[in-house]
This record gives C-alpha cells, sequence and structure tokens, in this order.
C-alpha cells in the first residue's frame, strides 16, 4: 500500500473491457465487500455489466448521454445503456438536483442519494477579506470539449475588451491542439498543478467555469475554498449552487469583470462561498456516503 494514500490496498485493473470486467470480479470475490462504490462512466460500466455478489452504488459525476454536442444517435446509445446497467445498481449517489432528474428520468423507481462532495484542496486558515481588487480570470480542468477551452476564449475576448488588465490563466492540460489555441491568444495554460499550487493561483482570481455540461465540478468546489468569486456558465447542473450564472461569453466576461473589482457583487459572491464551504464538508460528506450505502444495503 501507498502510505499517501487512504486505502488499504489497490488494485490496478488491465486494459481492455473484458479483463477489467473479470478483475473486478475476482477482487469482490477476494474482499468480498459489503458495497462496491462505482466512480464515473467507465468504472460504472465495468462494475454493473454482469451483476456482482454484492450491492453496487453507481456515482456517475457526469452522465455522457448529457453532452450538448453528441450526436442525437450518440446520445440514445449512452441513455440506452446506462437505463440497461442501472438493473445492476442499488443505489445512485448524485452531485446536483440536475444529475438525481437525469436519473430518475432513466429509472423513476431508482434510488438516488445526493452526495455533498468536497474541494480537492484544503480551505485557507484565514479567507481574504471583502473588498480585494482580483488580477487574473482562472478555469481550471482538462482541455477537452466538455470544458469548453473554445468558450473559454470568446469569454477572454469579451473580457479584453472591457478590462485588459485582467490576466486569463487555464489550469490544466490536455489535447494538444487547445492548448495550442489558448497560447496562441495569450492564456497562461500551467499544465496540472498540485493542491497548493492550485490554492495560489485561486486566492487573487475570479473563478470562470465554461463547461458546456458537467455533474459537479471540483473546481468549483475548489473556488470556494480558496475564496475566489465565482461565475459560471449557467449549465444545469450548477444553478443550484449560490454563484453567478451566465449564458453567453459576452455576460459572462462583464460579470468576471465587475467580481474582480471591490464592492457589493464581489461581496455577494464571497457570501455565497461561505455558504458553499458549509454544505461541501468532510463531515456532510460522510453522512451523505453513508447514507448511500445504507440505501444499497
Amino acid at each position: 500500500m501507498d502510505p499517501g494514500t487512504p486505502w488499504t490496498s489497490v488494485t490496478a485493473l488491465p486494459a481492455g473491457h473484458l479483463p477489467a470486467v473479470a478483475a473486478i470480479r475476482r477482487t469482490v470475490r477476494r474482499l468480498r465487500p459489503d458495497v462496491v462504490h462505482a466512480h464515473s462512466s467507465w468504472a460504472g460500466f465495468h462494475s454493473r455489466l454482469l451483476e456482482l455478489r454484492c450491492p453496487v452504488v453507481y456515482e456517475p459525476h457526469c452522465f455522457k448521454f448529457d453532452d450538448p454536442g453528441a450526436s442525437p444517435l450518440a446520445r440514445w446509445a449512452y441513455r440506452t445503456a446506462e437505463r440497461v446497467l442501472a438493473r445492476h445498481t442499488a443505489a445512485f449517489g448524485t452531485l446536483s438536483q440536475h444529475e438525481a432528474a437525469l436519473m430518475r428520468g432513466l429509472v423513476p423507481s431508482a434510488q438516488t442519494v445526493r452526495l455533498e462532495n468536497v474541494p480537492s484542496i484544503a480551505a485557507a486558515a484565514e479567507h481574504p477579506s471583502f473588498g480585494r481588487q482580483r488580477d487574473t480570470i482562472v478555469m481550471i480542468g482538462r482541455l477537452v470539449p466538455q470544458k469548453d477551452p473554445e468558450f473559454f476564449l470568446r469569454t477572454v475576448a469579451a473580457i479584453r475588451e472591457r478590462d485588459p488588465g485582467l490576466r486569463p490563466v487555464w489550469v490544466g492540460d490536455g489535447a494538444p491542439h487547445y492548448r495550442e489555441m489558448l497560447e496562441a491568444s495569450g492564456v497562461e495554460v500551467t499544465g496540472w498543478l498540485g493542491p497548493e499550487e492550485v490554492r495560489a493561483r485561486l486566492v487573487d482570481a475570479v473563478y470562470v467555469h465554461t463547461a458546456a455540461y458537467e455533474g459537479l465540478p471540483l473546481s468549483i468546489l475548489d473556488a470556494a475554498a480558496a475564496n475566489a468569486p465565482i461565475a459560471a456558465r449557467a449549465i444545469l447542473s450548477v444553478r443550484d449552487l449560490p454563484i453567478v450564472l451566465e449564458s453567453t461569453p459576452e455576460t459572462l466576461a462583464e460579470a468576471a469583470c465587475l467580481l474582480s473589482r471591490p464592492g457589493h457583487r464581489q461581496n455577494a459572491a464571497l457570501r455565497g462561498n461561505a455558504s458553499i464551504r458549509r454544505a461541501h464538508s468532510l463531515e456532510r460528506l460522510g453522512a451523505s456516503l453513508s447514507q448511500l450505502y445504507e440505501a444499497a444495503a
């Protein structure tokens, strides 16, 4: 076991779908767990393709059929696959009201439990006081279509028209053509950073989230932990968070500029961050996981 992880043991899965399914079944027979917790799409597929000897809970952390960029045929196929796999699912852990509604749309009788996820970075011991100028615009995520770097770039262009002094930063990495596109437009792309480096990038920033669809992005929770004012694209999965939501690059840019300056808009955003930190704590996550596993049993 790696002493840097919280796990008793770690079993790496082999490449390929059938070998992965077989490895999971062997591991379940060896460990005889009370519950298998499948996180995200591939884990959900491999754990639920065949019925296991114990209950399986599934935390999709974003349904692929919710991708607005996918073709109607692809979305139908993903939705059908999720409906079939639901037969081998004891309970579902969802991260937002939108995700729970999608699940109930697939299987009206599904048992769903809202999981109160937690940030991936530690909250600062003392949060910055209200009334501080912010000098950067930050987005965190993998450079893939889901996170929509092109929407971010259009937002940056609109920000520059309003406040050329705000510096755009993308924390993360991914598809080379997206990285080249952002860097060619003057956006700093940092690559993947450790938790302390992520927090350092956020403390003097406005966090602007541009994803086209989500489950519930950890990066928004991280921004709240670092107390960066947050403005996000108004996708359904984040509408129950106390953050500023806008639908277009132009209105998102205007919101980001307002949040960068001291004033009542920034103060309101920071009060929203405090609410997010209270709701997304380890205590509440532990309680919601216990409820999920009890529902599965």
